[in-house]
């Protein structure tokens, strides 16, 4: 079957940070991903045996009206350095699938699988031979969102050799989906519009946070949930659990 590569960028505390653990602790979110990182500011003991991943510099940047989380918005340098990291690490390669999530991002990664397994063909039509990401906010121009970063192995590889045309700084104003979504472009990577399947408080034309009604496992995955209590309340009405 598919397999999922998973990983986060998150500050060692804070309200994101509890939410981080809180998934590895139930199990929940990207912890089921086949394999994951979680990477921030300094290593720290998150259980289970594993510590998060250190990135310097660790930039975070004003939050902002339309940022969307508590403890401040990481800056795209902060991002680059950690998609780096994890281009420069063999987990990658040995995964169908690489995922960014956001701690926020109540995430069903076996939902995902289906979702990916049930498009195969599709992907692969599209597919210019560099490989394909999602375009999961289908709002006006079809686009990435920041909740759910989902790149193939052969996007990877595709990265892997032309990430130097995608310097962190082009535009110090853009947000980290928005540079990701720029550099998959320019380097040939297909954008693959994929509606539906995450339903984000922030696709929209104006990036404003609107709030979904109610959780189902019909989706991959929900965001923002602005606290631990909102995310796992999420989690268990999909009936997670016990799919």
């Amino acid at each position: 079957g598919l397999s999922l590569f998973c990983f986060a960028v998150v500050r060692s505390k804070g309200q994101k940070f509890d939410l981080i653990k809180s998934q590895l602790h139930r199990r929940a979110g990207l912890a089921q991903c086949d394999d994951h990182m979680i990477f921030s500011d300094k290593s720290v003991k998150l259980g289970h045996g594993l510590s998060t991943t250190p990135i310097s510099p660790f930039d975070v940047v004003d939050s902002g009206d339309d940022a969307g989380t508590q403890d401040g918005q990481l800056s795209v340098q902060t991002y680059y350095l950690a998609w780096e990291m994890v281009l420069n690490h063999y987990l990658w390669r040995v995964h169908d699938w690489i995922v960014k999530s956001e701690p926020e991002t109540v995430f069903f990664p076996k939902q995902l699988k289906v979702q990916l397994r049930d498009r195969a063909e599709g992907f692969h039509q599209v597919d210019q031979g560099h490989g394909v990401y999602l375009r999961t906010c289908v709002h006006d121009l079809p686009r990435m969102t920041a909740a759910l970063e989902v790149v193939s192995q052969k996007a990877m590889a595709t990265f892997t050799f032309k990430r130097a045309q995608c310097p962190a700084s082009e535009n110090a104003n853009w947000t980290e989906d928005f540079w990701l979504q720029h550099c998959l472009d320019k380097i040939g990577i297909t954008g693959a519009r994929v509606g539906g399947i995450v339903v984000d408080g922030f696709c929209n034309s104006h990036r404003t946070h609107t709030h979904y009604a109610h959780c189902d496992f019909s989706k991959v995955a929900y965001h923002p949930a602005s606290s631990a209590h909102a995310w796992e309340h999420c989690w268990n009405h999909a009936g997670s659990m016990y799919i």
